[in-house]
């Protein structure tokens, strides 16, 4: 019996002895499992307290069976020191009973599993030992991965939505292969979209969500990977095969396992797991990770479908009651019509069960609008075309409303309509507003004719005039018919032409608000005349340069005032009091009022007997007074000789009302300030008007964006039916020739709702706009790749000239691919068959100038302006036609402004083609 601290040559001896043999030098290569030879080495108390290895033969596949020799001659206690107490009291149990010993063990410290026997070797000798062993870690993580599958098929059947899908997976998964979280990618092919549906992260707050949530699924490797079927998996296993993709998108150490789900070849969902920091996948993570994408997402699906049908119901109604639409579908055959309870409500009816007859609607039409309505119903039914029209009513209370009416055909029977339906809204308050602004334009205009003594006219903002007053008329000479359309320089002398005079002027009126001049003018006789102007930036609600409105003088009555002041004064106060339209109210220099016209009287409520002699401050709100409005506007005038403002100020009744005024100071002959006059005009109703529009146009948006939301959620399914249809009768041609039919208008009303959707964010400013570094040529050409089906389809030439050297720019790539197909897509839609189109991409000086050129049907010069707008058809029997919206053309301007960039249009007229020109800043 050998002890233990005793010496090693006795066994070293011992192992010699048995190496003598040879047995185990020819039989152990051979073996399929894991082979040694043990010694027991006992204690002075003759317990077991080591295994001596005599011999050790691991499988040959495995990479490590060259460190035989590091093994034979040395204790377990060496060379595994955690695990060594398993071994020798098994080997030690082996030795006393003279018995084989079988049993599973899982080595931590490698993390694998092995089926060990432990055999008494036969030898006289109780010291030896054999162990053998097979790794099956494999097998086990095998069964793992079937309960695991089973445990989370029980667990989803349960589970009514994504939400709760997601929840139950995620937990699951991350604890059952330990990582950090899970996340649920859902694409929508039918409108192009990746989106992050759910995810879960672990509860323990170690996670890094910032590094988590890198969207690495929007790059282009990655989104190739996934359609092609590719699981994608970061870092790449060494010993996997090819099929599995590489893909580190993200410049972290975030370490991931994603694999897509297809639906009749299409990819529809993804499964990402991962962690935070690298991690080495193994075979079966992976494999468990494909088998869950398969028994998850079907889940998914029915859970999606049934909460978007859900939702869809939901949004209809409150959309329905919301908006106060009323809807209606007609039964031509019977004669009947289904209305909602809003219909009935807008006709002031009590709504009732079952169906009326259509004559309830015409029996409701304003007698002047019953014959048009009627037509355009009888031409919809007949000719198969949309039925819009805006007409008035007159509801049962006697009460008359304004209406705006859709509707469309919805099924015919050989050939003759037989259903229709649509809808009808209450537009009485936009009419209203648009009556309210056309009288108020009216008066403007009467009371600009009204004025002799100035030249009051607007001009665009090109500098072309588009209105004339009578005064311009007398102070310029000059009819209306002479001067609209011209350009404002004709007043000027050649040489302040020749200096840029008329340009600078509208650059510091657009620069400041506003610009004040005095110089020599050019009468249509010849006669030149001094002159004092102000010209003013005119916007649009939107913020919009719509042109200028110029006022001009002539000057001459001013030395008069010096020659005559006392007679000017009195002629001042005279024209004064003659005016009730404008406010005219002089201070003197402390701020005290001295004189308050009829006008001041009318918009402020205090007689002159009220107004005079006190202080400025009486018809400024509490707040401007309290911050020293006045005062600031009296300091204004006096440093820059004028004040010019816009605020609510208050009437004598305390009531608030919106003024617009200039305050200029007062100077006597010696120049000396004697005090300041105010000219104030009332803009309440302007304002009030306004902001209407402002209403109106947010709930235009709102109604956009819904009615894009509304008409995108069925389009996903109805693809998905038409899929169907055509695998399920591919070989039926004419159901399959309809099936492709339907599917070009699916894709066509995705096509719109794309452009509906994006137009909304963009006036809402929520469009999803990622500039970078982009090369231009790039971009352009797949652009171009892109668009050449529809050429092909259209029976159009498509000519492209590109450089040959990169051109970048600080661009959005999807953006930037929107505009060149809404170019191209133009260029298809108003070139005639065979036509050609041109598209040239080259770089001057800084800029990148893209133009897109065609030989189609031009465009007028009077309409030029007006294809960049929202909803403007130039063509409207083209665009219908072709199923536009009007949108492509305004969205390519909004987009180039997003990209700081400009765009126009050239064209020479009707049948003579156009060139849209882009231009972008061009970066280093």
């Amino acid at each position: 019996m050998y002890i233990e601290n005793g010496s090693r040559t006795t066994i070293t001896a011992v192992s010699k002895d048995v190496d003598k043999t040879g047995i185990f030098d020819r039989m152990l290569p051979s073996v399929d499992q894991g082979y040694m030879l043990c010694k027991i080495l006992y204690d002075q108390n003759e317990h077991p307290s080591d295994l001596f290895f005599l011999e050790f033969n691991v499988l040959p596949k495995r990479e490590n069976a060259d460190k035989r020799p590091e093994i034979v001659g040395k204790t377990v206690r060496e060379l595994a020191p955690r695990s060594a107490s398993y071994w020798i009291e098994r080997a030690g149990y082996a030795s006393r009973t003279k018995q084989q010993t079988h049993e599973e063990y899982y080595a931590g410290a490698l993390q694998q599993w092995f089926d060990v026997y432990f055999l008494f070797t036969g030898s006289t000798d109780k010291d030896h030992i054999s162990v053998i062993f097979r790794n099956i870690t494999r097998q086990k993580q095998k069964e793992a991965s079937v309960a695991f599958l089973l445990e989370m098929q029980d667990s989803m059947a349960g589970q009514d939505t994504a939400e709760k899908i997601a929840h139950v997976a995620g937990e699951k998964i991350g604890t059952f292969l330990d990582i950090a979280f899970c996340q649920f990618i859902h694409i929508d092919y039918t409108l192009a979209e990746w989106e992050l549906l759910y995810q879960w992260y672990t509860k323990d707050g170690q996670v890094n969500h910032e590094i988590i949530s890198i969207p690495y699924w929007r790059d282009e490797a990655f989104r190739h990977a996934a359609r092609a079927g590719k699981n994608i998996v970061f870092p790449k296993p060494d010993n996997e095969p090819e099929k599995i993709g590489n893909a580190d998108t993200t410049g972290t150490k975030l370490s991931y396992i994603a694999v897509p789900f297809h639906r009749n070849h299409t990819l529809t969902f993804i499964l990402v797991v991962g962690n935070p920091a690298l991690r080495n996948w193994q075979p079966f993570e992976i494999k468990l990770v494909e088998e869950l994408s398969v028994r998850i997402f079907p889940h998914f699906e029915r859970a999606l479908e049934k909460s978007a049908m859900k939702e869809k119901e939901a949004l209809t109604q409150i959309i329905v009651d919301t908006t106060e639409l009323a809807t209606w579908e007609w039964n031509l055959i019977i004669d009947e019509v289904s209305w909602n309870k809003q219909h009935f409500q807008l006709f002031g009816m009590k709504p009732q069960e079952g169906r009326v007859k259509s004559e309830a609607f015409l029996n409701h039409i304003y007698p002047d609008d019953k014959e048009f309505i009627t037509a355009e119903l009888a031409k919809s039914v007949h000719e198969n075309v949309p039925f819009s029209a805006e007409f008035r009513i007159v509801r049962d209370d006697n009460i008359i409303r304004w209406m705006s009416g859709y509707g469309r055909v919805t099924q015919q029977k050989n050939g003759v309509t037989t259903h229709m339906s649509g809808v009808m809204l209450d537009i009485t308050e936009r009419k209203q507003t648009e009556t309210t602004l056309r009288n108020s334009e009216e008066r403007l205009r009467k009371l600009i004719n009204d004025v002799h003594d100035y030249a009051l006219f607007m001009i665009s903002a090109d500098g072309i005039i588009t209105e004339w007053s009578a005064g311009a008329e007398k102070i310029k000479g000059y009819t209306d018919e002479e001067a609209i359309g011209k350009h404002f320089s004709m007043f000027y002398t050649p040489e302040d032409i020749a200096d840029g005079q008329p340009e600078r002027e509208l650059v510091k009126a657009m620069a400041e608000g506003h610009a004040e001049t005095e110089g020599t003018r050019v009468r249509k006789s010849g006669e030149r005349f001094l002159a004092s102007e102000v010209v003013t930036a005119v916007y649009n609600i939107s913020g919009k340069l719509t042109g200028f409105n110029k006022i001009a003088r002539s000057i001459a009555e001013r030395r008069q005032v010096h020659e005559s002041p006392k007679q000017s004064i009195e002629q001042f106060r005279s024209v004064v009091k003659s005016i009730s339209e404008y406010a005219i109210i002089i201070y003197d220099t402390g701020n005290y009022i001295t004189d308050w016209n009829p006008g001041a009287q009318i918009m402020f409520g205090f007689t002159p007997e009220e107004a005079i002699g006190q202080y400025a401050g009486i018809i400024y709100t509490a707040e401007d007074k309290k911050a020293g409005i006045p005062e600031k506007e009296i300091f204004a005038a006096r440093q820059e000789g004028r004040a010019v403002d816009e605020r609510y100020h208050v009437r004598k009744d305390q009531s608030k009302l919106y003024v617009s005024g200039i305050m200029s100071p007062l100077y006597n002959k010696d120049g000396k300030l004697v005090g300041y006059v105010k000219v104030a005009r009332d803009l309440t109703e302007r304002k009030k008007m306004e902001q209407a529009l402002r209403d109106a146009d947010r709930r235009k948006d709102e109604f956009m964006a819904m009615l894009g939301h509304e008409l995108r959620n069925p389009l996903a399914p109805i693809r998905n039916i038409l899929q169907i249809l055509k695998l399920t009768y591919q070989n039926d041609e004419s159901l399959n020739s309809s099936v492709d039919m339907m599917m070009r208008q699916v894709d066509h009303i995705v096509y719109l709702v794309n452009d509906l959707l994006d137009m909304s964010r963009i006036n809402n400013g929520k469009i999803n706009f990622r500039p970078e570094r982009t090369d231009l040529v790039s971009v352009t050409r797949r652009a171009v790749e892109m668009a050449r089906p529809m050429f092909q389809n259209g029976n159009r030439v498509l000519a492209v000239h590109l450089p040959e050297e990169s051109i970048y720019i600080d661009g959005d790539i999807t953006r930037i691919i929107q505009i060149i197909n809404n170019l191209l897509s133009n260029g298809v839609k108003y070139t005639l068959a065979e036509g050609k189109v041109i598209l040239t991409l080259k770089q001057i000086e800084n800029e990148a100038v893209l133009s897109v050129k065609d030989n189609g049907v031009g465009i007028a010069r009077e309409h030029q302006y007006e294809v960049f707008e929202t909803f403007v058809q130039i063509n409207a029997t083209i665009d219908r036609s072709m199923g536009g919206l009007g949108l492509g053309l305004s969205m390519v301007k909004q987009l180039v402004g997003l990209h700081d960039g400009s765009v126009k249009v050239i064209s020479a007229g009707l049948g003579t083609g156009s060139e849209f020109i882009v231009k972008f800043p061009v970066i280093d």
